[in-house]
């Protein structure tokens, strides 16, 4: 009996671990891989809506998490991007973004409108923000820069 025992238990092994793999095959995968076509970023930001921005030297992206949405600058669209190299990302206290280019314009990006407005032509290296609401920038050429912001359509460096 005990040797029957042995030989029924080793059968169940031999077609447990041995032939049922072999016969039985697992769900193929097929994988499929999605090419975007930018470089490596630069800056990447989420913001308060849980998009994810990324900045690029081509550009800027925008991802809600199922696709890519791009933002490049255009001749006949003042309120396109200021330039395409983008630096660096960072939000106000009122979480208005901010978003600083090479060779281009520290950009405000409105969220109610999806457009761009351009503050003073100054390669923007950093983005700072403070509790106060003010927007600090390192710059290229002129250091670092406070932008004190009464409005959107008085602003003053100092």
């Amino acid at each position: 009996m005990e040797k029957r025992s042995t030989i029924v238990l080793y059968l169940t092994w031999i077609l447990g671990v041995q032939l049922l793999p072999c016969i039985l095959q697992a769900q193929e995968v097929h994988p499929r891989f999605e090419q975007y076509r930018f470089v490596i970023p630069t800056c990447v930001f989420q913001d308060s809506l849980g998009f994810l921005w990324i900045g690029t030297e081509v550009g800027l992206y925008r991802y809600d998490g199922y696709r890519f949405r791009q933002y490049t600058t255009s001749l006949n669209d003042s309120s396109a991007l200021s330039d395409l190299w983008v630096t660096d990302i960072d939000r106000d206290r009122r979480g208005n973004l901010w978003i600083g280019t090479y060779g281009g314009n520290l950009n405000y990006y409105d969220q109610r409108t999806d457009r761009f407005v351009h503050f003073s032509h100054m390669d923007v290296w950093t983005i700072v923000t403070d509790d106060d609401g003010s927007v600090w920038l390192g710059t290229k050429d002129r250091g670092v820069v406070n932008l004190a912001l009464d409005s959107l359509r008085n602003p003053h460096f100092r």
